[in-house]
């Protein structure tokens, strides 16, 4: 899968509103992310059927707009407390980005039995 930039430039200017987060990002932080969410989606979905651009896009733009909060969930952190404000994030598993989850289905996991799939909407 080689997705690119200037493809990637077309994708969020014309169907993407809230796109901001790829705007003003550099080229190299958007090749970083292409690269990256590219990585991400063929691990999860390895043995899905070939992953399409507009999942890489989606992909690509949430690692863009990940929050330091959720960068902190992901490394396990639970709460933490500011100044008297205090915060609780969720333990849930934010990796894939939920519109590439609409496009490609959710990942099930092997049974006992071993078999693998997806549950795609169809």
């Amino acid at each position: 899968m080689a997705v690119d930039i200037a493809t990637a430039d077309v994708y969020f200017s014309e169907y993407v509103l809230h796109n901001d987060a790829w705007i003003n990002a550099d080229n190299d932080s958007k090749q970083r992310a292409l690269n990256n969410a590219a990585n991400i989606l063929s691990r999860h979905y390895r043995r899905h059927q070939s992953i399409p651009d507009e999942a890489v896009f989606e992909q690509a733009i949430w690692l863009l707009k990940i929050s330091e909060a959720r960068k902190q969930a992901e490394q396990g952190v639970t709460s933490y407390s500011i100044d008297g404000i205090s915060v609780s994030l969720s333990n849930i598993d934010r990796t894939i980005a939920p519109q590439v989850i609409s496009i490609m289905g959710r990942r099930v996991y092997p049974s006992e039995s071993g078999r693998q799939g997806y549950i795609v909407r169809g």
